[in-house]
């Protein structure tokens, strides 16, 4: 009797020092981000809007080193009115129905499979920050108001003739997130990290635009962002 409750003191206390090191938590996330698309900027001269993006996820740990985390957000974008009415290119583009300028939101949820490099082992002091990466798939619905250039002409850089046409647009596409960061490790409820995501479309409309007249051919979203991480079931 006494040899059993021996052991079955020692399995609680194992349980309990393991739960200090379950990375299972919710997190919220803010910071700028940016897009690549057709029409958003010119990016060798660094010509591009940078504008926020929130996050909200949900981190599962399924093993030692592995996590699965569903992430939902939404980034602002707005092509920033980079590209002149007095181009070759804009006409080009009307001429094919693909828009010129937009405004509007990309509202994206994705699921994702994260690799943690140096996670906390029990019986081991944890190391000052923690490393992790993730890739995943994921669906991005895109509303957007956006203008096209209809049957222009242009002599000597001057636009002669033309119409601008408004409308409102949106788009539904996959796409593949990646996601590498740092993170604080504390050994508390609460951790901080920071964290890039590259998102990388499966279709290049995103922008209103699939001419593929930039250099990648995919629509992409970049972000930056301060996470806080909320844990559950740690136990200090």
């Amino acid at each position: 009797m006494r040899t059993f409750i021996s052991i079955l003191i020692l399995l609680c206390t194992l349980k309990i020092s393991n739960a200090q090191y379950i990375r299972d938590h919710i997190s919220i996330g803010i910071g700028p981000s940016m897009l690549y698309g057709d029409n958003a900027g010119e990016y060798t001269a660094f010509k591009f809007k940078i504008l926020p993006s929130a996050t909200l996820a949900y981190n599962n740990q399924i093993a030692d080193i592995m996590d699965l985390r569903a992430t939902f957000g939404v980034q602002m974008l707005n092509s920033g009115g980079y590209d002149p009415l007095n181009t070759g290119r804009v006409v080009r583009w009307g001429d094919n129905d693909q828009a010129f300028d937009f405004k509007g939101n990309a509202y994206f949820g994705d699921i994702m499979s994260v690799v943690n490099f140096n996670p906390n082992i029990p019986g081991r002091a944890g190391e000052i920050a923690n490393f992790y990466a993730g890739l995943g798939l994921g669906v991005m619905y895109v509303n957007r108001d956006q203008e096209v250039l209809k049957n222009g002409r242009i002599e000597n850089e001057i636009l002669l003739e033309g119409e601008i046409i408004k409308s409102k647009q949106s788009t539904t596409l996959a796409y593949l997130p990646f996601r590498v960061g740092v993170s604080t490790n504390l050994e508390s409820d609460w951790d901080y990290s920071f964290d890039f995501s590259l998102f990388t479309a499966l279709d290049s409309g995103l922008d209103g635009n699939n001419m593929k007249t930039k250099r990648i051919k995919p629509d992409m979203m970049g972000q930056f962002q301060i996470v806080i991480k909320r844990y559950f079931g740690r136990s200090w």
